[in-house]
C-alpha cells in the first residue's frame, strides 16, 4: 500500500516537471538590430514583450537580445520615433524605425524661478502674455 502511494506521489511530481518545463522550452531567443532611416543605429531604445513586463535596451550599437515565446509581439520604441508592434516569426530581426513628426520642435516649460542677473547661467526667454497670441 505504501509502495503504490510513493509511485503515484512520484508520478505526479514528474508529471508536474514536466509541465512546467515545457514553459521554459518555448521560450526562444530574439535577437536583431534597430536603426533609424538614415542607417544610424538606435542606442536606448526598448524592445519590450507585449503583455509582459519583460522589456530590453538596445546597447549603443542598436543590438538587442531578448527571450520570448515564440510568435510573441514585440513593441519597439525610443524617443521621437514612431512605435512598432511586430510578431516574431524567427530569431533574427532587424527593424528601421521612422521619426515621429514634429515632436522634437515643441516647445516644453520646466519651471519658473526668480534668479539674480549675477547668478543667471543658461538661456532666457521672456513672453510677453498680452502678445503671445
Amino acid at each position: 500500500m505504501k509502495q503504490k502511494k510513493w509511485l503515484l506521489t512520484l508520478l505526479t511530481c514528474t508529471a508536474v516537471a514536466m509541465l512546467l518545463s515545457a514553459n521554459v522550452f518555448a521560450q526562444q531567443a530574439i535577437s536583431g538590430t534597430l536603426k533609424s532611416a538614415s542607417g544610424e543605429p538606435l542606442s536606448g531604445a526598448t524592445v519590450t514583450v507585449k503583455g509582459t513586463t519583460k522589456f530590453v535596451v538596445a546597447d549603443s550599437k542598436g543590438v538587442f537580445r531578448i527571450d520570448a515565446p515564440a510568435g510573441s509581439t514585440l513593441v519597439i520604441s525610443a524617443i521621437g520615433y514612431k512605435t512598432r508592434e511586430i510578431t516574431s516569426a524567427g530569431t533574427e530581426l532587424n527593424e528601421i524605425l521612422d521619426l515621429t513628426e514634429g515632436s522634437l520642435n515643441e516647445v516644453v516649460v520646466i519651471g519658473y524661478q526668480t534668479v539674480r542677473k549675477k547668478d543667471l547661467t543658461g538661456a532666457v526667454g521672456l513672453i510677453n502674455p498680452s502678445t503671445a497670441n
